[in-house]
């Protein structure tokens, strides 16, 4: 948020907000204006259980079809969710179309050493809980339909996550890509 000077008061939409616990991050680091939605009403109430104020700070809503208007957000954030879906393209789709500037994804990666014992645990562990695996550049590929283009790919010390910056810019005007 620092790289893109992103304004204390710029709306950002989290995209699975879970727990709310990276609303309440965001919020502790003086942004004002953060919402999160999730499509699980056992996600809510644990927002509730964590402060955050459920039609306000959290809405229950499907992601794939928000009832925002176009480009509503500065910053639309998704933290590992794209994974869960098999065709991730529509839930891009309506990303970008509430963005008015960037998405901003962390990401699994399968494919790293750590990320593949992970994968493999999680698949074995965890009921009702699917993952596929995609690289980097098939989130790349759909965002790019939607004319937003990779600003910034970064890894975690282990390699395990993708933190991927999507802006919605020119391919010209992307320097860094």
């Amino acid at each position: 948020m620092q790289r893109i000077k992103l304004p204390r008061q710029a709306p950002i939409l989290e995209i699975g907000c879970g727990s709310g616990r990276t609303i309440s991050l965001i919020k502790s680091w003086g942004y004002s204006s953060v919402i999160g939605i999730d499509n699980s009403p056992f996600s809510i109430k644990l927002c509730q259980q964590h402060g955050l104020q459920e039609n306000h700070e959290v809405i229950l809503m499907d992601a794939r079809n928000t009832s925002f208007a176009d480009g509503t957000f500065q910053l639309v954030f998704a933290e590992g969710v794209l994974e869960h879906f098999l065709d991730f393209s529509h839930l891009v789709s309506e990303m970008c179309r509430v963005s008015g500037q960037y998405v901003l994804l962390t990401q699994p990666n399968h494919y790293s050493p750590l990320g593949r014992v992970s994968h493999f645990l999680q698949d074995k562990f965890r009921d009702n809980v699917k993952e596929y695996s995609y690289h980097w550049q098939e989130f790349q590929k759909v965002f790019e339909q939607q004319g937003f283009f990779l600003k910034s790919r970064k890894n975690t010390l282990l390699g395990d996550v993708w933190i991927l910056l999507f802006s919605k810019i020119s391919r010209s005007e992307n320097k860094d890509g």
